[in-house]
């Protein structure tokens, strides 16, 4: 049980370090993870949308966070330490960053 705890540590440790995660298109995925394209779509119905893989722009091409889905190979995508670490990443983007400027008085 520790080990994971340091595990999940190190994990956290990194994702906070990186200003952006590693995100690719789909057929740098299926090269990173040595997989083919059609494993890749059947692995992502399986997977968190947002998180894992999000659609994005005009072409509305899928996109893959590569640190996330290593990380679920790793530990087993529901994992409560995987989801941990996903939970970590979703609250580093600027998205779900609260802003604490104060309102300026009339």
């Amino acid at each position: 049980m520790e080990a994971l705890r340091c595990q999940v540590t190190e994990l956290e440790q990194k994702l906070a370090g990186e200003a952006e995660p590693e995100i690719v298109l789909q057929a740098e995925a299926c090269k990173a993870l040595q997989i083919s394209d059609r494993t890749l779509q059947r692995h992502r119905q399986h997977w968190l949308e947002g998180v894992h893989w999000w659609r994005e722009g005009i072409s509305d091409l899928p996109l893959y966070n590569l640190p996330l889905i290593r990380d679920g190979q790793r530990q087993g995508f529901d994992s409560p330490a995987h989801l941990r670490v996903c939970e970590v990443w979703a609250k580093q983007q600027p998205s779900n960053q609260i802003s604490h400027q104060k309102k300026k008085g009339r």
